[in-house]
C-alpha cells in the first residue's frame, strides 16, 4: 500500500490557501485630543520614525518579523512593498 500522508500534512495542505491579514507598524503618534479634533483634510500627522526606519510586522498584537519599505518598481501605481529583513522566533507553547 502507497505511503498515505500524515494528518499532520493533510492539515498543513488545508491551511497553505488561507490568506492572512497583516499589519504594517511604520510609526507611532501622540496627538493631544485637540489636534485630533481639529484635523482636516490635506494636514499631516507627524510619526515618531523615519522614512528609512525598520517597520514592524504583525499578526493581531503579535510580532512575527521587521521590514523596510520599498517602492514596487513594476507597478506604475506607486506602490509600495515591505522587504523582510528579520524574522522573529516565537517558542511554541
Amino acid at each position: 500500500m502507497p505511503d498515505e500522508p500524515t494528518q499532520a500534512l493533510k492539515n498543513d495542505r488545508i491551511l497553505e490557501n488561507v490568506k492572512v491579514e497583516l499589519g504594517i507598524l511604520i510609526g507611532k503618534a501622540n496627538p493631544t485630543m485637540g489636534t485630533l479634533s481639529a484635523l482636516d483634510v490635506d494636514d499631516v500627522l507627524p510619526l515618531d520614525s523615519k522614512i528609512d526606519d525598520p517597520v514592524t510586522i504583525c499578526i493581531g498584537n503579535r510580532l512575527i518579523a521587521e521590514g523596510v519599505l520599498e517602492e514596487l518598481s513594476d507597478d506604475a501605481g506607486g506602490s509600495i512593498g515591505v522587504r523582510i529583513t528579520r524574522v522573529i522566533q516565537h517558542s511554541q507553547s
